[in-house]
């Protein structure tokens, strides 16, 4: 665990330091992240958790910040203490009420059981090995609540060019973390295993590839207008590719939306 911690820590020392993600992809991934958790017509009246806060560390995809009004507590952990920090830091700056960031490991929560109603993992689980995911899930199950809500999502294994790009950015020591992808049918059958019922299964962020990496870049060379009209045009495109029959093989993530029974 804490080889995990330090390569977290490290990473997040990078993206202090490095260029912003480009707002418009960002709002874009936050805005699918919120449709699968239909917020905000449908907001649970219990506790929420988040498994991590790389995004409210940093990210213009972050949902917590300033998303909607919360009935209940709403709780995040992250394995790095250097982005739980940076995370509180930003919630207190855009007065974001009563923020419960904790620095644990999802493998091992600090929680009791049937402490929420929802718990929200986002590219997550997938970081993990995959003899450490049904630890996770099982933990996960532990604290949610009778009929609770998971919202997960796993790297997609059929998005070729996402795999694709994330094993080259391992190969080249870009990406410093460990990434694992899977199909539909491996997430929905480890699910069952643990003892979820599986309520629907997709994909979400059909963003082509390069873009998310290429265009913070591409606003150095070309400015923020032309970067930013390549944003829209790329957004569009991500909105067309998940109406296609083809949108199992562009999504970046499977998104998986389960209960306890």
């Amino acid at each position: 665990m804490s080889q995990d911690r330090d390569i977290w820590e490290r990473l997040h020392l990078r993206e202090l330091q490095g260029l912003p993600a480009n707002e418009l992809l960002g709002r874009y991934k936050g805005d699918e992240l919120r449709r699968l958790l239909e917020w905000p017509s449908s907001i649970p009246s219990g506790a929420i958790l988040k498994t991590d806060l790389h995004e409210e560390a940093a990210g213009p995809d972050q949902i917590l910040l300033d998303g909607p009004k919360f009935e209940a507590p709403v709780y995040a952990i992250d394995i790095s203490e250097g982005i739980a920090r940076t995370a509180l830091k930003r919630a207190h700056r855009m007065n974001m009420p009563s923020p419960y960031f904790l620095v644990a490991d999802i493998r091992a929560t600090p929680f009791k059981a049937h402490s929420f109603a929802m718990v929200v993992s986002n590219s997550t689980l997938d970081h993990l090995s995959p003899q450490e995911v049904p630890e996770a899930l099982a933990e996960i199950k532990r604290i949610l609540d009778p009929g609770g809500t998971l919202v997960l999502t796993m790297n997609n294994f059929y998005n070729i060019f996402f795999l694709c790009s994330v094993k080259l950015g391992r190969f080249l020591r870009q990406i410093p973390y460990p990434s694992y992808f899977y199909t539909p049918r491996e997430l929905e059958r480890l699910l069952i295993k643990i003892g979820f019922v599986v309520d629907s299964m997709s994909t979400t962020t059909h963003l082509p590839t390069p873009f998310y990496d290429i265009l913070p870049r591409l606003n150095l060379a070309v400015g923020k207008v032309a970067s930013d009209y390549l944003a829209k045009v790329a957004v569009r495109m991500a909105r067309t590719l998940s109406r296609l029959p083809t949108r199992s093989l562009t999504g970046w993530f499977i998104a998986a939306r389960c209960h306890r029974p």
